[in-house]
């Protein structure tokens, strides 16, 4: 009976998990985000200005298989969440099939990031690799449990910043794991690991830091951003399973330290966002830990509420079959064109009609963009190198390419921009920004239109 669970649940990830994912993956068109993060893979390095380097690392797998397509830059996302899905039923235990295979259906986040090559999906086996030797230490604290956690939380780091906040809650979780000698170990073996990152931090004047704790959009209050979180938050956790979850909580109170350490890492992690939602936007992304948490809390002990769990699981389960659905259908989308602020069209037009349209302007002259998301997509479609000069938006990565270094001041270039020059070729993208192609131009030209220097340009 245990042998046939195993294979249901082998067969569950392949066919309803790993074949619908790698067939979204093939056939969806990059987002700006994974251009972007496309481009940190072809520099492979310790460090990027906006992120830590394993999303890089991952595509880079990916693309050394599977070629610069859209499936080479996902295919190893879609790996990641399989190999986390077998870590969590294993920490679950074999026995909650069905109710582990709700949880997940409900749950957007975790989902999706098997999808789409973000730093959350490196992110999100990260933290179930952490749970997972988290679990392991607690129960007994080995020096191979101290090396394999300090292992986990480096792997956490290296994904996302926001792992340090899983450490913290951790620890607010139980503050006693301060006076262990052994958890000072791990802080020190940890550090070690993370070595190479802080030196890269050091060496580019510690970008990333400063980026995001200074570089972001000004913090104001706004009750916009604190509903936008709470709705969005409702429906990523599941929706209804998300109520039901917290209705069982009386009866399913947590029984051990790592039960206490998954609900601070779940709540405690909504209601820190909800504070800071107060003086920021929130990304709806950065609460997939949370999902991780929730699931292996709860599928254990809402076994004896499966019926429930069917009918409150079904509504989120439906619409992220029909989101998938219209994910994996998206190129016939590209026939239409959205209002100016859909997003789909992100997905869509790019490959088949946008870039090609550049190409043609631009012709053999070099390609440049005034921001990173339009220079990283014409880059991956067009099988350019396409520097950002950051004229008309926030610093990024391809400021420290420094990519247009070589370029001279006189010399011919199609410049893309979203700001009208004069002169330019229009082309809708129906999200963001018009698409300005203005062609020939040069870099002087350029600098007295946006009131700077040559040299301020190339240097970025």
């Amino acid at each position: 009976m245990r042998q046939l669970s195993v294979n249901k649940f082998y067969l569950f990830l392949v066919f309803l998990v790993f074949l619908p994912n790698v067939l979204t993956s093939n056939l969806m068109e990059l987002t700006y985000d994974e251009a972007y993060y496309w481009v940190y893979s072809n520099y492979l390095a310790w460090g990027y200005y906006d992120h830590p380097p394993f999303v890089a690392l991952l595509i880079k797998l990916g693309t050394a298989i599977l070629g610069s397509t859209e499936l080479g830059v996902r295919f190893f996302s879609n790996v990641s969440l399989i190999v986390a899905l077998i870590l969590m039923w294993k920490m679950v235990g074999k026995k909650n099939l069905l109710v582990f295979a709700l949880l997940f259906g409900c749950m957007p986040l975790v989902n999706f990031s098997g999808v789409l090559s973000l730093p959350d999906s490196g992110l999100l086996i990260a933290v179930v690799f952490y749970f997972y030797r988290l679990q392991k230490f607690i129960d007994q604290e080995s020096f191979k449990n101290v090396c394999l956690l300090a292992l986990s939380i480096a792997f956490m780091f290296y994904a996302k910043y926001h792992g340090l906040l899983i450490v913290i809650l951790t620890l607010m979780a139980y503050p006693s794991f301060l006076r262990n000698k052994r958890v000072w170990q791990v802080v020190f073996i940890t550090t070690l690991l993370y070595l190479p990152h802080i030196y890269w931090q050091y060496q580019n004047d510690f970008v990333s830091f400063k980026f995001h704790l200074f570089g972001r959009k000004e913090k104001h209050f706004s009750f916009s951003n604190i509903s936008n979180y709470v709705l969005s938050q409702i429906f990523l956790m599941g929706f209804l399973c998300f109520f039901q979850m917290i209705f069982s909580l009386k009866k399913h109170p947590p029984k051990n330290l790592f039960d206490r350490i998954l609900l601070f890492n779940s709540f405690g992690f909504l209601v820190i966002l909800l504070i800071l939602s107060m003086r920021n936007q929130i990304e709806a992304n950065w609460t997939l830990s949370v999902s991780i948490a929730l699931i292996l809390y709860f599928t254990p002990r809402l076994s004896d509420q499966k019926k429930l769990l069917i009918i409150t699981s079904s509504i989120s389960i439906l619409l992220i079959t029909g989101i998938r659905g219209a994910l994996i259908f998206a190129p016939e989308l590209s026939r239409f064109e959205y209002g100016h602020e859909n997003r789909i069209n992100e997905i869509v037009g790019w490959k088949t009609k946008r870039v090609p349209l550049i190409k043609k302007f631009c012709s053999e002259l070099p390609i440049v963009a005034d921001n990173y998301q339009f220079a990283a997509k014409i880059s991956f479609y067009a099988g350019r190198e396409v520097p950002a000069l950051h004229l008309n938006s926030r610093k990024s990565q391809f400021s420290l390419l420094n990519l247009e270094k070589d370029l001279g001041a006189t010399q011919k270039i199609c410049f893309i921009s979203t700001k009208n020059l004069g002169g330019a070729v229009k082309i809708n993208t129906f999200y963001k920004d018009p698409l300005y192609i203005l062609t020939p131009t040069d870099l002087n030209f350029l600098a007295r239109r946006y009131n700077t220097s040559y040299e301020e340009i190339i240097r970025n």
